[in-house]
């Protein structure tokens, strides 16, 4: 029972109204930075939120310019997906993927952002092309089939180099092979 003393704040309805609050923590241990604001949510908020998708999935064979994001890890593991969309002029590539896309840049996006430089399909006309000027890449995948060795083997791409790769697959299956420009600022 409450006394005279006690909070007036009511308690959320349901375990969906819960506030989530999610934070990057490596970074805002960091001295000479500002504490950058928490992402907070509730589970019945990111229910209730439409998910944009990208509308022409065929279109990012030519994605070149175009600017590519991933939530911060405590974003992803908390659930906030559809939000991103809402609260951010970003569109999710597929509904598995949880990579992001905008054609301009959109600053205090919470996660990481990379510049799309090329795109390619699997078809082995294509990766030949893509990979011509490629023989070694920082690889990741993000909703995508293979694991990053499995990949690296079939590609026959080793580990390093100044590439970075991200391979996915969209909303209509198709899977798509990333070249980005290293971590752009975004803050």
């Amino acid at each position: 029972m409450r006394g005279e003393g006690a909070s007036s704040l009511s308690a959320p309805s349901s375990l969906d109204d819960v506030p989530i609050s999610c934070v990057d923590l490596p970074s805002q241990l960091a001295a000479d930075e500002d504490f950058a604001e928490p992402f907070l949510f509730t589970r019945t908020e990111e229910a209730a939120a439409p998910a944009p998708l990208y509308p022409e999935p065929a279109a990012l064979a030519s994605a070149e310019g175009l600017y590519l994001y991933e939530p911060l890890a405590s974003l992803l593991k908390a659930g906030a997906f559809r939000l991103l969309g809402q609260r951010y002029p970003v569109q999710k590539l597929a509904p598995q993927s949880h990579l992001y896309v905008s054609r301009l840049p959109v600053k205090d996006f919470p996660g990481r952002a990379w510049r799309i430089q090329d795109t390619s399909t699997f078809a082995k006309r294509d990766l030949r092309r893509f990979l011509a000027d490629i023989p070694a890449a920082e690889l990741s995948v993000r909703g995508f089939p293979a694991s990053v060795a499995t990949l690296r083997r079939q590609l026959h791409l080793r580990e390093g180099g100044t590439a970075h790769l991200i391979a996915t697959t969209l909303a209509d299956n198709t899977r798509l092979l990333l070249k980005v420009e290293r971590d752009i600022p975004i803050r």
